[in-house]
């Protein structure tokens, strides 16, 4: 089974100025396996890409995406700020729409920040679609495998440590395909 994380660089604001009048940056995205790299903005305070990657992860919980900000020169990039976000911090098959805060590189007076489109999802999912929650018998926020109905994060009916009140295996009335009492 495979992952795919999906980044959306949109834009960066607050960002250092290393030239004369402004920058010239451009941002090297990483992950494990791969490194990407956005196009070059140049001469600018607020850069705008607004370009997708891709990267094929083997697990959406382990590792996580090195994004570095480098202004462009003749000679020699020079490090601007950089960010690493962790994968398990993303709420797979969910769309995550925001800004984050940049650090800034050494001898850089200040990080910036920079707008991010991101989304860990199956192969095969559509990018930047969040996919609905698997759900038994159609219950919106019901637990795979809960008590129909019970809200995401409940423990299954019958589970140990099932909090006091809630339906048990073998409650009188339960859906077919549930455990009964004395079975």
């Amino acid at each position: 089974m495979g992952y795919v994380l999906h980044v959306r660089v949109i834009e960066a604001t607050d960002i250092a100025k290393m030239d004369a009048n402004a920058s010239d940056p451009y941002c090297i995205l990483k992950t494990s396996s791969e490194t990407q790299k956005t196009r070059v903005i140049q001469n600018s305070m607020h850069p705008r890409w607004n370009q997708e990657f891709h990267f094929n992860i083997t697990s959406p919980t382990v590792g996580s995406l090195n994004i570095k900000m480098k202004d462009k020169d003749m000679i020699k990039d020079d490090d601007m700020a950089s960010i690493d976000i962790q994968l398990c911090s993303l709420p797979f098959g969910q769309v995550i729409d925001q800004w984050y805060d940049m650090i800034p590189c050494k001898k850089v007076k200040k990080g910036g920040r920079i707008h991010l489109t991101l989304h860990m999802a199956m192969q095969g999912q559509a990018p930047f679609v969040s996919a609905p929650v698997a759900q038994p018998g159609g219950y919106p926020g019901a637990y795979p495998g809960a008590y129909p109905g019970a809200p995401v994060g409940y423990p299954q009916a019958g589970y140990p440590g099932a909090p006091a009140g809630y339906p048990q295996a073998g409650y009188p009335g339960a859906p077919a395909g549930y455990p009964q009492a004395g079975y």
